[in-house]
């Protein structure tokens, strides 16, 4: 059967993308459970890496996106349209 998975293996080490809180709630209780694990094996440890990656990735964005916010809110002027300058001419 072309296509069909198989059961009991995983395709890859590699951990999905990070898009939203939600997902990284989920992952940081994942972490802190393989962190607490005393003797990880090799594929829990390649996915406990896989996962740090991911979620430095998500911090490092929406870091970003937080300062981004903070400027725009900053501002307490009002914002023009482009339409509304060329009214004035």
């Amino acid at each position: 059967m072309a296509g069909a998975t198989q059961t009991g293996k995983r395709k890859s080490s590699a951990a999905r993308a990070i898009k939203s809180q939600r997902d990284y709630d989920a992952v940081l209780g994942v972490t802190q459970r393989l962190l607490a694990m005393p003797n990880r094996d090799t594929a829990a440890e390649r996915r406990l890496k896989a996962l740090l990656e991911k979620m430095d990735r998500y911090e490092e964005t929406h870091e970003d996106a937080d300062n981004d916010d903070a400027d725009t809110m900053a501002y307490g002027g009002a914002y023009r349209r482009w339409s509304d300058d060329a009214a004035e001419h």
